[in-house]
């Protein structure tokens, strides 16, 4: 075929004239946000790849030239756009970027003198239109438009002309065969899913082979039964889909969804679907799976006086990386919030639970060194044993925090051995009453001998926060009662006293940490004990709850599995 004018063909069907140039210190921020308020307020629709439904304006705002006044230098693909507008929604911080640093090396250009029939036939044949558009440089190297390659592979055809004459009859089947063939193979090119259905679902007119590496599924079950795909959506996203395929409309609309495939993998799959006329009919469907009502059922002739019907076309990409990234990008932000938020609790309370015995100790230093020799040996004694007694409440607030971010990190080795519960309870209460005495903790047991595997040094530290707690948090001269329960499967530890109680708005939060009621006043204590003691019932594969009321008392319950070796 010999070359020909350009004007002898139909290239308005394929060039978008006049395309947006940039000059390379173009700020990328400004760039985007001059598209969001120019075309459309989400940018990843505006950045999607170009089709017949797509105007002029949102092919140049997604395929942007980058050049100066002399030089071409590159290209910003939909793909660029997109990569850096989810960093910008991310980072939030894009400044530094232009549009240079931004640009893809164009491995492709055409001049005006390259838009021959026989290039043009060569770019439909061979060139997969994922690639977008193909800039178009005048006799000065400068841009003057661009060749969507996606209308050039799906609507383009030459022109009859008269150094190309139309094929002879008997050879035209052969040439629609031949044409035909070279757009399947460009469809099959690409790993988008690519099909084409009616506008009720109930035929499949093409499905790309794609459909069978990304939805693990046959092609053919699709053609036999066009709903099948609805079944391997996921669950919480199915009527969703469906509710928006029984409402399709002129225009274009953007699907997002979650797939399972056969061996249990999730997919997030980006649908963007098109509305097209202008096929022939190819009759009307028999059943509409979206409205069983036959009465009522959309007919695919919509202007009988035309005879024109719609098509749905489906371009189907799978997005479970970049969901994947997202998320990922999502948990370490709100990871960070929590260190953070943790930090400065962390820090508020080193400096409250600090100050407070180092204000005491102080003290006691300077009137033992300013008066030591004028005291009374037992005026001395008690400033020594307030030195000491803070010194105490120092360590275990070190303590605490050590064994937390132990546990919280998981460097903590959990050892259950052999413990006689009734034996180690009873030393407990007495260890502690010893040094309680304005109280009584009252300890009750079923039975005696109950052996059950747990970590010693886990189950004190729980047992003596939970007692200590209630000593703290009731008036003097009352009672706390102990119980050990046995289960059928599990060792219950109650604890019951008669203190100040948990306000209700404060219940839910009780096991946060750093987290303190908002009736402890100004009662010591770092917020820490009961993170830790949930920390280490839940290494026993046990679970602790409670009941209280403000003003009457609480209730806290230890559960722990029997025989917790053997589990």
């Amino acid at each position: 075929m010999d070359a020909a004018s350009p004007k002898e063909f139909d290239l308005e069907m394929v060039i978008i004239r006049e395309p947006i140039v940039v000059a390379p210190n173009t700020r990328l921020i400004e760039l985007l946000r001059t598209i969001e308020q120019q075309f459309n307020p989400s940018i990843p629709a505006v950045l999607a790849t170009p089709d017949l439904s797509d105007t002029d304006n949102r092919i140049r705002a997604s395929c942007l030239l980058v050049a100066t006044d002399r030089q071409f230098l590159g290209q910003i693909t939909p793909l660029d756009l997109l990569r850096f507008w989810t960093l910008l929604q991310n980072q939030g911080e894009m400044s530094h970027i232009t549009a240079a640093n931004a640009m893809s090396p164009t491995p492709l250009i055409l001049r005006q003198t390259d838009l021959t029939p026989d290039r043009l036939e060569q770019l439909r044949r061979t060139t997969s239109y994922c690639q977008d558009c193909i800039p178009i440089l005048g006799a000065l190297d400068q841009p003057v438009g661009l060749l969507s390659l996606l209308r050039l592979a799906l609507h383009w055809q030459p022109q009859p002309s008269a150094v190309s004459p139309s094929p002879p009859p008997n050879q035209q089947p052969q040439l629609r065969h031949t044409l035909e063939q070279a757009l399947k193979q460009t469809l099959e090119q690409t790993e988008l899913v690519i099909w084409v259905t009616t506008l009720n679902l109930s035929q499949v007119i093409y499905i790309s082979p794609s459909y069978e590496r990304l939805w693990q599924n046959s092609a053919a079950a699709l053609y036999q039964n066009p709903a099948s795909f609805l079944d391997q959506i996921h669950v919480d996203d199915r009527q969703r889909v469906r509710t928006t395929l029984a409402s399709l409309s002129n225009g274009e609309t953007i699907e997002s969804f979650q797939i399972v495939n056969s061996d249990g993998t999730v997919r997030w799959i980006r649908d963007r679907i098109i509305i097209i006329t202008g096929a022939p009919s190819i009759g009307t469907p028999s059943t509409d799976i979206f409205n069983t009502d036959t009465s009522a059922s959309k007919s695919l002739v919509l202007d009988q006086s035309e005879k024109r019907i719609y098509q749905v076309v489906h371009i189907m990409e799978d997005m479970t990386t970049q969901q994947q990234t997202r998320i990922e990008i999502q948990q370490l932000l709100e990871q960070q919030q929590q260190f953070n938020q943790l930090r400065s609790c962390f820090v508020a309370m080193t400096s409250h639970e600090f100050r407070t015995p180092l204000t005491v100790i102080s003290s006691s230093v300077s009137i033992l060194q300013q008066y030591g020799s004028q005291l009374e040996e037992s005026k001395k004694q008690r400033h020594l044993q307030r030195i000491q007694n803070k010194v105490n409440q120092i360590i275990q607030w070190l303590d605490q925090s050590l064994l937390y971010n132990r546990l919280d990190v998981s460097q903590f080795e959990f050892n259950p051995t052999p413990v006689e519960l009734v034996q180690f309870c009873a030393n407990l209460v007495e260890e502690l009453q010893m040094c309680m005495t304005q109280h009584t903790i009252q300890f009750s047991a079923q039975a005696n001998g109950l052996i059950n595997w747990s970590d010693e040094t886990l189950l004190h530290y729980i047992l003596t926060n939970l007692l200590s707690n209630s000593v703290k948090f009731s008036p003097q001269g009352s009672t706390i009662r102990f119980n050990l329960i046995c289960r059928r499967e599990t060792m219950e530890f109650q604890i019951q006293d008669e203190g100040i109680g948990i306000p209700f708005a404060d219940q839910s939060k009780l096991f946060e940490s750093f987290y303190r009621a908002s009736n402890v006043n100004n009662l010591p204590g770092t917020g820490l004990g009961l993170a830790i003691v949930k920390k280490c019932v839940e290494l026993h594969q046990g679970e602790i709850t409670f009941t209280s009321q403000e003003g009457v008392g609480s209730t806290f319950t230890v559960a722990i599995p029997l025989n917790l070796r053997v589990r």
